[in-house]
């Protein structure tokens, strides 16, 4: 009965802290530390889901991904080819399989970016960073309908950027599940510049240049020792970035409110490295693609693995808890 009463209070005490705290993530279980009440709320394994691609460059590193909640499917992005080109996976969700393989693929596009890759939760209507079939294509992102074992269809390049901010660079649009928010990347000379907008109040136009909310700076800590900006995502609340190289080293998940506000840096990122470990010989374990599941309140994180020639991606879901 003590035992009881003893653990009760301590979780009742950890519930309001938690609340007090209001961070969005659960830290230590991304850096992968074991405390009591770590392990007590962690509902996960941490076995990842093996997501298999299909379709040209299939075995190349994955670049990104993207949910749709609504229609309960999933896509993947990665490139192909040179110059490069962008070929999406869509896959059927499957919380209960411990690997997921795609019903079919979309041919390779030049209009489609390297990396970033998100949807509107309305029409299912995709936009990716643009490719290297638009000049410039660092001011731009790309608004397509995905089209199996084809080229995209109805695509349109909006301008998001204007000419003062570097060109060659994925701009990794993410619009949140509500269809609220849309967050975009740029760059001007070494900072990394976050805009943010009213989705539904852009929708429908080609050139957003100025019709922005709000604009700040990503911290330069993010980026410090050479570790790229792999993925970006936005649940409407927060935006969540991720950045690392393709090695045994930890990776960098910074948090912030839609204002610039950093709510949360985690710079030990450490989950997966174990499992990335498991395939193949190179020890590839680079962190590639965020997403957020707006049904089940989740944060996808999706990182490449595996030896040149057959690398797979292994997914990992974490709840959020704010």
């Amino acid at each position: 009965m003590k035992i009881l009463l003893t653990c009760t209070l301590g979780l009742s005490i950890y519930l309001i802290s938690l609340g007090a705290i209001a961070i969005p993530l659960n830290q230590n279980f991304l850096e992968k530390k074991s405390t009591f009440f770590s392990n007590l709320f962690d509902q996960y394994s941490n076995k990842p889901t093996l997501v298999l691609r299909r379709g040209a460059g299939k075995n190349n590193v994955v670049q990104g991904l993207t949910i749709d909640s609504k229609r309960e499917t999933f896509y993947t992005l990665h490139v192909t080819g040179n110059p490069e080109k962008g070929v999406l996976n869509r896959f059927k969700i499957n919380n209960k399989a411990k690997q997921w393989i795609a019903s079919d693929t979309q041919n390779p596009s030049n209009l489609i970016g390297h990396q970033g890759i998100t949807l509107d939760p309305l029409s299912g209507t995709l936009y990716s960073s643009s490719g290297t079939g638009v000049v410039n294509n660092g001011w731009y992102i790309t608004k397509f309908n995905y089209s199996p074992k084809s080229l995209p269809k109805n695509i349109k390049i909006i301008k998001v950027f204007d000419e003062t901010y570097n060109t060659n660079l994925n701009t990794m649009p993410s619009i949140s599940p509500d269809g609220k928010i849309m967050v975009v990347r740029g760059k001007k000379g070494k900072s990394n510049i976050i805009r943010i907008y009213s989705f539904p109040k852009i929708r429908n136009q080609t050139d957003i240049t100025s019709k922005f909310n709000n604009e700040w700076q990503v911290d330069p800590d993010f980026t410090q020792g050479g570790q790229p900006f792999q993925a970006m995502t936005t649940d409407g609340r927060y935006v969540y970035m991720l950045s690392g190289k393709g090695n045994l080293f930890s990776k960098r998940l910074y948090v912030y409110d839609l204002s610039g506000k950093i709510i949360q840096k985690i710079d030990n990122l450490n989950l997966g490295m174990r499992e990335a470990r498991t395939i193949g010989n190179s020890n590839l374990w680079e962190p590639e693609g965020l997403a957020i599941d707006g049904v089940r309140k989740e944060l996808n994180i999706l990182f490449a693995v595996g030896d040149k020639g057959h690398r797979k991606a292994h997914l990992h879901r974490v709840r959020i808890q704010d």
